[in-house]
């Protein structure tokens, strides 16, 4: 077990948004493991999840057959220093319903690459027009749903 997130070689050197398409993808091919590699050390996940199998064998009892990513969409991205934030527009399907959900994810770099350190939901009165969907309304959301 690392307890760093241990982004393989062949995602090191992605942008922030680069890497969030590349974690949407390998959920999709429930690649788990790499999802796992891609968490920051100090995240909720990686505090609820220690040891890569555990969270990989997780996931496949009960994100795997429940839970797909259908589409992944950046909207924004902004990153200052060691420290990025990247909005994207889900389309999942949970339990055979289609859902959209705008999701902020808050990334830090670790060991020179980027990792995801925690998120923001948005699935409840979701603007019509997704230019309506940036920081400072992920800002005003109340309440704040961050894992």
């Amino acid at each position: 077990m690392s307890s760093q997130c241990s982004i393989p070689t062949s995602l090191e050197g992605l942008k922030p948004d680069q890497l969030i398409l590349s974690r949407s993808d390998a959920f999709r091919h429930a690649d788990f493991a790499l999802v796992f590699d891609t968490f920051h050390s100090e995240s909720t996940l990686r505090r609820q999840f220690a040891d890569r199998d555990e969270y990989v064998g997780y996931a496949q009892v009960n994100l795997q057959t429940s839970f797909k990513i259908l589409e992944c969409r950046i909207l924004d991205q902004d990153h200052r220093g060691d420290e990025a934030r990247v909005i994207s527009l889900m389309t999942v399907e949970v339990d055979g319903k289609i859902q959209r959900y705008a999701e902020l994810a808050w990334l830090r770099r670790e060991k020179g690459s980027w990792c995801y350190h925690r998120g923001q939901r948005w699935d409840e009165n979701l603007p019509g027009h997704v230019e309506q969907i940036d920081f400072a309304a992920f800002d005003r959301l109340e309440p704040k749903l961050i894992f």
